[in-house]
C-alpha cells in the first residue's frame, strides 16, 4: 500500500500524530519520507538518521497551506532530483 500524497505538491508524505507537550493537543502532521535526515554517531561521524522531516519544510506549495507569509522553498530543491 502506498502512502499518502500532498495534495499541493503532489509528492509521497506519512501522517502523525503529534502531542503539544504544553497543551496536550493532538494534532496530525505531514513528514517526508524521502528527506534525508543525518545524526552523529558515538565517534563523531555523521550518519544517515532513521527521522523524518515536517513536509512543510521540502514542500514546495507549503505557503497554501499556512496563515503566515514565509518564503517557498525554490522550485527545483535538491530532494526534488531523481
Amino acid at each position: 500500500m502506498s502512502n499518502p500524497r500532498c495534495k499541493g505538491c503532489g509528492r509521497e508524505i506519512i501522517w502523525v500524530e503529534h502531542k503539544n507537550p504544553v497543551t496536550q493537543e493532538i494534532k496530525k502532521v505531514p513528514l517526508d519520507p524521502r528527506a534525508p535526515t543525518y545524526r552523529r554517531n558515538e565517534a563523531g561521524q555523521w550518519i544517515r538518521s532513521d527521522a523524518y522531516v515536517s513536509h512543510f519544510s521540502t514542500c514546495s506549495q507549503a505557503n497554501q497551506f499556512s496563515n503566515s507569509s514565509k518564503s517557498a522553498p525554490p522550485d527545483d530543491p535538491w530532494w526534488n532530483r531523481d
